[in-house]
């Protein structure tokens, strides 16, 4: 999720993170994706969210973030 959360800034800002859940659903089998994707925010707060898909595209965890960028000089 750093990678959604810093967008275009990559490597100047540093990302600090102010809240984060994670939700499992369902039994555990073999993990074949993971996307992290920005949902939301402005110049200073992000809003990403990531899923954990098995083989037939069942999310199987998903978890929801929220970051705060300090911007560097």
């Amino acid at each position: 999720m750093r990678t959604a959360a810093q967008g275009p800034y990559q490597g100047t800002n540093q990302l600090n993170t102010v809240d984060l859940r994670i939700a499992v659903m369902g039994e555990h089998c073999a993990t074949t994706g993971i996307t992290a994707r920005l949902i939301g925010g402005g110049k200073t707060v992000r809003y990403c969210e990531a899923k954990a898909c098995d083989a037939d595209g069942q999310v199987l965890a998903q978890a929801l973030a929220t970051f705060r960028l300090a911007h560097g000089g």
